[in-house]
This record gives C-alpha cells, sequence and structure tokens, in this order.
C-alpha cells in the first residue's frame, strides 16, 4: 500500500522525494510520535478507561516541499485529536487502517510479557500540498505499552504544545530512559511524567 502512497505523494507535490522525507520525519521524530500518543492517553484514561483499545491519535501534517529544509524538518503539525476507532461515522481508510491491529496485539504481548498493559496507535494524515483540493495520505503505527508506561503521571505541558514545539524545533526525542541508572531525569522530555531532578 505504501508503494502507491509514493508514487501519489509524488504526483500531489511535484517532488520525487516527498514519501521518503516523510518516512525521515517518522523515523526522526518516532519516539515524540509514539510520547505524544500516549500522554493523550494517559490524560483521557480517567474519562476513558479502555482508551489505548478504543482510539487512536490522528495527527494532521502538510508537507513543506522546501528544498532549504532537511527531511525531517519538511512537515508541519496542523492538528491532532483522538478518533474512536468504533465510530460508525469513521471514514473506510480508518477502518482498513487497523486491520492489523490484532497482529500488533500479538507482538506488544509478546515483547513486554506479564508487563503487557495494551497497544497504541498513531495515524498520519498527510497533505502533500497546500491546496483544498490535495487529499491527504495515512500512514499508522501501532506500537505495545508496558504497564510502567500506562501508570505514568501526565506531565503539565499538554501534549498538542509539546508537539509543535518539538516538530517545530527539529527535537530529537528518546522514549524513555528511566529505568537507567545515573540520570537526573527521564529522557522522555516530560511527556509520560513529570520529571524529578530529586537526589
Amino acid at each position: 500500500m505504501f508503494s502507491v502512497h509514493k508514487e501519489r505523494a509524488a504526483s500531489i507535490s511535484g517532488n520525487p522525494n516527498a514519501w521518503s522525507h516523510l518516512a525521515t520525519f517518522i523515523e526522526y521524530h518516532h519516539a515524540t510520535l509514539i510520547n505524544c500518543t500516549l500522554a493523550c492517553y494517559l490524560r483521557a484514561m480517567p474519562e476513558i478507561p479502555t482508551v489505548a483499545t478504543s482510539h487512536f491519535l490522528l495527527i494532521s501534517l502538510l508537507y513543506r516541499n522546501d528544498p532549504t529544509r532537511r527531511p525531517q524538518d519538511q512537515f508541519e503539525v496542523r492538528g491532532m485529536h483522538l478518533e474512536d476507532r468504533n465510530d460508525p461515522a469513521q471514514p473506510p481508510t480508518f477502518k482498513i487502517l487497523m486491520t492489523d491491529r490484532a497482529a500488533a496485539v500479538e507482538m506488544g504481548k509478546k515483547e513486554f510479557g506479564d508487563d503487557y498493559w495494551g497497544t497504541g496507535a498513531y495515524v498520519l494524515m498527510v497533505k502533500f500540498a497546500p491546496s483544498p483540493l490535495a487529499g491527504a495520505l495515512p500512514f499508522w503505527k501501532h506500537f505495545g505499552i508496558d504497564k510502567e508506561h500506562a501508570r505514568a503521571t501526565p506531565a503539565r505541558t499538554h501534549p498538542w504544545d509539546q508537539l509543535r514545539e518539538n516538530v517545530h524545533e527539529g527535537k530529537r526525542q528518546k522514549f524513555c530512559c528511566g529505568r537507567v541508572e545515573g540520570l537526573p531525569t527521564c529522557c522522555c522530555g516530560g511527556w509520560t511524567h513529570e520529571q524529578d531532578t530529586a537526589s
């Protein structure tokens, strides 16, 4: 499916490297995208206890197509919200994207064993031209969540503000190294819990 998207991205943008720019953006901001999704889940859990099962994070991006920018800086974050995967009004595209969820759940269970908590997902809807007539192309990612991260306290900074800041400033985040001894703070950057500098 992504090979078709690559051709369409090139056709819409006029740039044969448009899809590879997106691949670089996703690799560079991989941890930021997962941290943002997890932070949104943590904020929603009091009202939606099964949020990782029932919702995915939908993020809208606009391709800048600017030859002066690095590939990972070619995209502007335009919006995000949690989307109910079971909403009957959901576009057919989203239902197709979720067909590989069952395999992702099994992979998460194998990865974390008894520490498995759930499987999250984010979907990027990418416009490769600013024209209202240019449709958006999807990219999606499922990921396992362990119990430790599911128990984290949400940071005060809203995930939307942190996401925009990281992408705009080109910050590359790590997922979370809170288990690494000797570090004064968790390198998730305060996404999933408040930074603790106490000795």
